[in-house]
């Protein structure tokens, strides 16, 4: 099979898994933010974050409810047409990856719902949020170091082992540098996705939640500054990662490979929209740049179908 055959049969999947873990990263980061423009109100005693903050912690939490349900309907697809990967030794690493996103969802609709109940305890309230973070963040690295020792050739787990071996022996059969670069990309990457769909969740709310233009005029490049720089930052682990992905079929790997230009268009779209962004950024008017706004998150989101297709390819060779 040729490498464009092998794209073309690749692209759907690429493009399902990118969106779905462009959605996973925005609800994982979402906490985080909130949490820290939480106290950057605070400190700097601006209203405005914390109504900022309280919009992406609600944003988070809805993306997050359709992701879980999401996880749950696959969890279920999966036990129903593939039984035998649930009596095997990934089962019970399965159930906990699940049982950790549903504590990190807990955690975070709890950290939304009680934004009014305790306004007069900023402190907890920043302390359960920080919690969900925690939480979050260890659901998204359970779930990607499952996903690695899944996919690794010739995992072995003995039939008789305990929990604590089993687990031991999913998250010790992680794949060298490579992972660890991804996952530093999914955790700066999550901090941008999370930024780019607050934007679109600001303009959508803009008639039921009308905070007035100059909140508008401050949150939404507030936004955008989360969008930029850490879908900027990502590249970084980004190229190492491609770099190593990409250097054992160097002499035969020419320009003409498909998987090179996957992997540019996932550099250049990030950026690209970055540039949409600045004209919202730099605007004294904002809410007149939702074009860009909008535009900017295909761009991001075919960025990631993008790499995705690329290591899907890579795993194929």
């Amino acid at each position: 099979m040729t490498p464009m055959h092998m794209i073309a049969q690749f692209a759907a999947t690429g493009l399902m898994a990118g969106l779905m873990l462009t959605i996973l990263l925005a609800a994982v980061a979402s906490p985080l933010i909130a949490v820290v423009s939480q106290r950057l109100a605070v400190r700097r005693s601006k209203v405005f974050y914390d109504k900022c903050a309280r919009q992406i912690a609600t944003m988070g939490t809805m993306v997050g409810g359709v992701l879980f349900a999401s996880a749950a309907a696959g969890t279920a697809h999966l036990a129903i047409q593939h039984p035998d990967l649930f009596e095997g030794p990934f089962r019970l690493p399965v159930f906990i990856c699940v049982g950790a996103l549903a504590l990190g969802m807990v955690l975070s609709t709890a950290y939304t719902l009680s934004w009014t109940p305790l306004r007069g305890n900023k402190s907890l309230h920043s302390l359960l949020g920080g919690f969900a973070s925690v939480a979050m963040l260890a659901a998204l690295f359970l779930f990607l170091g499952l996903a690695a020792a899944m996919l690794k050739p010739g995992h072995h787990v003995a039939p008789q082992a305990t929990t604590a071996e089993l687990l031991l022996a999913v998250y010790t059969a992680i794949p060298d540098a490579r992972f660890w670069f991804f996952l530093a990309q999914c955790v700066v990457g999550g901090l941008g996705a999370a930024g780019m769909f607050a934007q679109a969740y600001l303009l959508m709310r803009r008639n039921q939640d009308d905070f007035g233009r100059d909140y508008y005029k401050f949150a939404l490049p507030y936004c955008v500054r989360w969008s930029i720089a850490p879908l900027l930052l990502q590249l970084i682990p980004a190229s190492w990662l491609a770099f190593l992905l990409l250097r054992p079929h160097a002499a035969a790997t020419p320009l003409a490979d498909p998987a090179i230009w996957l992997w540019g268009a996932a550099a250049v779209l990030p950026i690209t929209a970055s540039l949409l962004w600045l004209r919202v950024m730099c605007s004294e008017t904002p809410l007149r740049h939702k074009a860009s706004i909008v535009l900017a998150i295909p761009l991001v989101l075919v960025a990631a179908a993008a790499q995705a297709t690329a290591m899907l390819h890579h795993m194929a060779r």
